[in-house]
Parts: structure tokens; sequence; C-alpha cells
């Protein structure tokens, strides 16, 4: 990979984990247009960078929820409702979401990719119009004067449901999370956080399986020095960049932009399609 390859595979890596933006889509873009294939190696490299930011950015959150496990490992019974500290709400909340639909997406994901019809552009395309009337009704169901600031662990539940539309990649962590929260109600500065920290275990989680597959030395080795200086660089900056954004302005409306972007995605999508018929 060129220089310029690994900070646009690096772009759309850190795109694809906190908008509503499939990297599989973008990987067709890069095929297709780009005439390029990332490589694993990028993948392991991406994630790595991913779960620092994640963790340096929320790092008061993240070490709350630290000493939530410590204070569960060493007071079980502090774990009971009538005991419950927010922190270990908040653990609860993660892991109740988190790991079943971790655990479903590695058995089953693998087995939606095979089916070259549900692979296709065509099929992307119709299902990013989907994540634009989604995005619509979700914004205008939640209605901020009514929404929730604080974690319900009950609402663990719909929005596990809600988020069973990521094993398919056209349907990203980002945009299921948005959706399963402003469902449930929830103010959009609660969409925001909670959703960030969802994004944030799976970043996490991906790493761990990424584990052993390469190491630094492969990383190196594959792609150069100067390209994984650059990626590092390109991959916190860009990161850091959008979550800040996000932040100061994920606000009511701000689903407008997310359908935009699903809709374009959708007209790229139905125009690979014929281009490759």
């Amino acid at each position: 990979m060129t220089t310029f390859h690994v900070i646009i595979d690096s772009i759309f890596r850190v795109l694809s984990g906190v908008v509503p933006f499939s990297y599989t889509w973008a990987g067709l873009l890069e095929d297709h247009f780009l005439h390029f294939t990332s490589k694993m190696e990028m993948d392991y490299l991406i994630t790595l960078v991913s779960s620092i930011a994640f963790f340096v950015y929320f790092r008061f959150d993240w070490l709350g929820l630290l000493s939530a496990v410590a204070k569960t490992i060493l007071k079980p019974k502090s774990i009971a409702q009538v005991h419950r500290t927010l922190d270990q709400e908040v653990m609860l909340f993660l892991l109740m979401v988190s790991l079943p639909l971790l655990l479903l997406r590695h058995w089953v994901a693998p087995l939606i990719s095979e089916v070259e019809i549900l692979s296709s552009p065509i099929v992307y395309g119709i299902l990013f119009l989907v994540s634009v009337a989604l995005l619509r009704f979700a914004s205008r169901w939640n209605k901020r004067t009514k929404g929730l600031n604080h974690l319900r662990t009950i609402d663990a539940l719909p929005i596990l449901l809600v988020s069973l539309l990521s094993l398919h990649p056209a349907f990203p962590f980002a945009l299921v999370f948005w959706l399963g929260f402003s469902l449930t109600n929830y103010h959009y500065d609660a969409v925001f956080k909670y959703s960030m920290m969802l994004l944030g275990v799976q970043s996490f989680v991906h790493l761990f399986s990424l584990m052993g597959a390469t190491g630094l030395g492969g990383i190196l080795e594959s792609l150069g020095h100067l390209n994984v200086i650059a990626a590092i660089v390109i991959a916190f900056t860009f990161l850091w960049i959008i979550i800040d954004h996000l932040q100061n302005n994920f606000s009511e409306n701000t689903f407008r932009s997310a359908q935009w972007f699903s809709f374009f995605a959708a007209v790229i999508s139905f125009a690979l399609h014929f281009l490759k018929g």
C-alpha cells in the first residue's frame, strides 16, 4: 500500500467507527475507484489507535467503569439494585447490550457476508435508503423535552434488539446505537455519550480478537515505518476531531446530516451496481 492508500484507508476506517458509515461499502469504493484492497494489518493498527482514542477522550468514564468492576468483584453484594452505584449501572448496561451483540456478530455476520445477493451493491443501496427512513423516524420519535438523560438498565433490551440490525454490514454500529437510544427516547447528549462508549467497547473487543493474527513487527514489515506513522497520526487526529465535533453539535436535527450521508451512500451503491453490470 502506498502512503496515499494508507491515508485514505485510515480515514475510511475512522469514519466507519463513529458515524453511520459502512466500512464494507467503503471497501467497495476503494476497490472500484482507487483499485486497492485494504490489508489486515491496517485493521489491527487503526483498531488499536481507535481504542486508545476512545479511552483517552472518555478517560473519566472508563476509569469510573474500572472502579465499578473492582467494587463489584470485591463486594459482590454491591451489585444489588438497592446498593448499585451509577458506574455499576453503566457497567451492567454496556455488558447487557454489547456482549450478546458481539457474540451474535461473531457467529452470524460471516454467514451473511457469504451470501452473494446480500453483499451486492444493489442490496446495500436499498438498505442505505432504509437507514434514511429509520433515522428520519427516530428523529421525529425522539422528543427532547421528554427524553431521558441517564441510563435505565431495562432499556438495554430494546436497544439490543434494534442493534441486531448491525448483523448486516450495511448497518454499522454507530447507526444502530443512535437508533436504539433515540427510539427509547433519550436526550441527544445521552445518545452521543452512551453510543460512543458502546463503540469504544466494540473497538476494544475487536482489538482483542485481532491479537495474535499479527504483531507490531508484522505491521512494520507489511506497511513500512512511514506508512505506520502516517496511519497513526491521521487516524488519531481525525477520530478525535470527529468525536469532539459530535459532542459539540450532537443535538436535535443532527440526524439530518446522517440521513444525507446514507442517501449519498445509497446513490453510490446503485451506481456501483450498474457500473459492475
